[in-house]
């Protein structure tokens, strides 16, 4: 994309957007299941997708890192974060669309679980 360069999408097109993250992420973790662990660095949380080439100011405040050898279950953890130091969804606030669609298609694909246990660690 050229810098400069604008994306926009339908927000009706957003589902299934969301959808195609979860398929094209099931198609690696089968190649790579058990091999895997995942790292959300859950700071300077911005609107959009770390892939834009450019980046407003930060929707939501820093809440550390969430890590699991759970795909599903890291980024579920995340977002329940996030929408509790916030109250509320910013992300569907900005999209008009839940992660948790895209984190409810991930589970139905078999890529993990919503369900999970937060153990805090402070170091």
């Amino acid at each position: 994309m050229p810098p400069g360069a604008i994306v926009s999408i339908e927000s009706s097109s957003f589902k299934e957007l969301q959808e195609k993250f979860a398929e094209y992420s099931w198609a690696v973790y089968r190649k790579m299941e058990g091999k895997m662990c995942f790292l959300n660095f859950v700071l300077d949380i911005t609107p959009h997708c770390d892939c834009f080439p450019h980046s407003k100011e930060p929707v939501a405040r820093d809440a550390g890192v969430v890590a699991s050898r759970d795909m599903v279950a890291v980024d579920q953890a995340s977002l329940d974060l996030i929408i509790e130091q916030e109250g509320r969804d910013v992300f569907e606030e900005h999209s008009g669309v839940s992660g948790i669609y895209q984190l409810s298609h991930a589970e139905r694909l078999g890529l993990g679980s919503r369900k999970y246990r937060l153990v805090e660690i402070s170091i």
